[in-house]
């Protein structure tokens, strides 16, 4: 009876042991699978296409996230359609079938990333 109970507690310990490791390394997996960023109104338009600011401009969400699904997000948060937003990094419009993981600017670690966004521009 001693052998079994001591087998079993040596079981224990290196199961506790094995899940140990197996959370840390689901941190460190968590950690390059998210990014973190901040979306804010587009600055310097016109007052009457101006929209509202969001509570939370800094999100951190999975790379396999497509700028869809923010942009539904920010429709949510600020009672819009998804339709009427575009997503905006240094000028250049964001397409919207495309994940946050796909683009460069958020491939370099430690670089704070601002997106903005604004009233999808209409032509007439």
């Amino acid at each position: 009876m001693k052998i079994c109970s001591k087998l079993s507690k040596r079981a224990k310990r290196e199961q506790r042991k094995w899940t140990k490791k197996r959370k840390k390394l689901k941190r460190k997996l968590n950690e390059w699978n998210s990014i973190t960023f901040s979306l804010v109104p587009f600055p310097g338009i016109d007052p009457s296409r101006e929209l509202k600011k969001i509570e939370k401009t800094s999100i951190k969400t999975e790379n396999t996230t497509t700028i869809l699904q923010l942009a539904k997000y920010l429709a949510k948060k600020i009672d819009l359609s998804p339709g009427a937003i575009e997503i905006v990094y240094n000028n250049m419009i964001l397409g919207t079938q495309r994940e946050l993981g796909g683009y460069e600017f958020f491939k370099e670690r430690g670089k704070k990333v601002v997106l903005h966004y604004r009233r999808k521009i209409v032509q007439v």
